[in-house]
């Protein structure tokens, strides 16, 4: 079966994007991936058997006018005569639309082409503008550009006319249901890892007692307002207060980069940590397999408590002992799974207190044979890809 993947940043690289594509490439279909194009690549390229079909862009000269060419607006008609060409020429049978800019024009061409949609919300759009206005504060052009309440407008319109909608958690299916989507419309396809990347050899060796005084910890990901890295760097003053010793490993940029960096001198423990910004994403289990302790910091809001992290489930993988902030998706796993300790939002000794009691190495270790065995059981993306190709073969089955 031909299917048309509409995704609106630029390809490569997204890790869902990778996984749900091949997935249904390992089971027999074509993959057409229609995507954004402001780094002026080709049109066209085969990459690892994926077809990708870049939007037309402005010449370089012009700057960042291409931007906002090609922005993925529902409304763009940029994006809409690429698609409708793509299908066309590709005779496509399923339409599926990561995330809500650009569901509107994904669902509005299935229609003209009576093709089935499948809206992959990896993010809850509406909550995040809101989540970006609580802890960013409010700018004139996010009033355009990131409205909470345009979002809730065209969430609303899309998902009465959607197939489909593949949700990341059971937080997200519930917020849906009391939406009033019939629960039939509503898959969970979750952020959970291929387990076998993460080599977990040294489990074969027992009950391991680490002779280092040194803790090491791991955050992976954006810094940004709400992923709550500020937390953890003043639990870092405590703890060190304490007479402990830690370093604090932080893979990931963003637009909260410099602040961060700057509470870490003007907190006096920036020789504790190491900002190393973004890496090759074929280095990140290396990175997590050397830590001690792997954290999710993120503040509460209604963002965080409508999804979920691939970090969480990538550190489980790897078997490390995780620190989670009380974020209730996240909280719910850990303690169900029993993978590490979870502390009060904002807490400072709260989470001083979960780095006092994972130096402990023995507990660390528990922590991480209890974590991997959950992904082995229950999260992990075998069990995702079951429900991902149900969709697809009742999609066809109603054609």
């Amino acid at each position: 079966m031909n299917i048309l993947f509409i995704w609106d940043g630029d390809y490569p690289w997204d890790i869902r994007v990778e996984k749900v594509c091949n997935t249904l490439m390992e089971n027999g279909h074509s993959i057409h991936l229609v995507c954004r194009n402001i780094q002026h690549q080709n049109r066209y390229e085969e990459y690892k058997g994926l077809n990708l079909h870049r939007i037309k862009s402005l010449p370089m000269f012009m700057g960042t006018l291409n931007n906002m060419f090609t922005f993925p607006a529902f409304f763009s008609p940029v994006w809409f005569v690429e698609v409708v060409r793509q299908i066309r020429q590709n005779n496509c049978e399923i339409i599926i639309i990561r995330d809500l800019p650009l569901a509107p024009l994904g669902i509005f061409v299935g229609k003209l082409f009576g093709i089935p949609t499948i809206l992959d919300m990896a993010e809850c759009y509406p909550e995040m503008l809101r989540c970006t206005w609580k802890f960013e504060g409010f700018k004139l052009r996010n009033f355009f550009l990131r409205n909470p309440f345009l979002a809730d407008f065209v969430e609303y319109i899309s998902l009465k006319s959607i197939d489909y909608v593949w949700v990341m958690i059971e937080e997200s299916r519930d917020r849906l249901l009391l939406k009033g989507v019939h629960k039939k419309k509503i898959r969970i396809v979750s952020n959970t890892p291929d387990y076998q990347k993460f080599d977990v050899s040294s489990f074969a060796g027992g009950d391991p007692v680490s002779t280092s005084t040194e803790l090491k910890l791991t955050y992976i990901g954006l810094l940004n307002p709400s992923r709550g890295v500020d937390t953890v760097l003043r639990a870092i003053r405590k703890f060190v207060d304490f007479g402990h010793e830690i370093i604090f490993v932080v893979v990931g940029s963003g637009k909260d980069e410099k602040r961060l960096k700057e509470l870490a001198v003007t907190l006096g423990v920036d020789k504790y940590v190491e900002f190393k910004g973004w890496i090759d994403n074929t280095l990140i289990p290396n990175i997590v397999i050397g830590s001690d302790v792997c954290i999710v910091p993120h503040h509460k809001c209604s963002h965080w408590e409508n999804t979920i992290p691939n970090k969480l489930f990538d550190y489980m993988a790897a078997g490390k002992a995780v620190i989670v902030s009380d974020v209730t998706p996240m909280a719910r796993i850990v303690q169900s799974t029993n993978c590490g300790l979870i502390y009060k939002d904002l807490d400072v000794e709260s989470l001083c207190d979960c780095l006092c009691s994972l130096q402990n190495s023995a507990k660390r270790h528990q922590y991480g044979i209890d974590g991997r065995a959950a992904i082995v059981k229950q999260y992990n993306w075998r069990n995702e890809e079951a429900v991902l190709l149900d969709t697809i073969t009742f999609c066809k089955s109603e054609r």
